[in-house]
């Protein structure tokens, strides 16, 4: 009975952390199109199978210094195992129920983030 417990519990995670991650590329390709997003982003696609393997949900590409990947992750536990697998991948925690606003902010801030390492790394 565990084991069907647990595949359940397993189940539903992945499909809220799909659910979460089709919002998010929404939002963007939403935003980037109609140009409701800072000047430096200009494109946002979903990783391949491969990349998601490697602990990479997104690639944002910027002006300024191409592409940044990032994990999403809708629970602290999420967040803990992704940092624990995949160190050097930026992770976004977005809880179930975010806004549309909330998954753009949260998202957009970690990259900005990244940016800013990669523009500092090259001085």
């Amino acid at each position: 009975m565990e084991r069907g417990i647990d595949g359940l519990f397993r189940k539903v995670g992945v499909e809220r952390g799909t659910n979460t991650e089709n919002r998010v590329m929404a939002v963007f390709e939403r935003r980037i199109k109609e140009r409701d997003c800072p000047e430096w982003l200009i494109g946002c696609k979903q990783a391949n199978e491969k990349e998601d393997r490697k602990g990479i949900d997104f690639w944002f590409e910027t002006k300024d210094v191409g592409d940044i990947r990032i994990q999403v992750k809708s629970s602290m536990k999420g967040v803990e195992e992704a940092k624990k697998h995949h160190p050097k991948i930026p992770v976004v925690r977005l809880p179930p129920g975010s806004s549309e606003d909330s998954l753009f902010r949260e998202c957009l801030g970690v990259v900005e983030q990244e940016g800013i390492k990669y523009l500092q790394e090259r001085r």
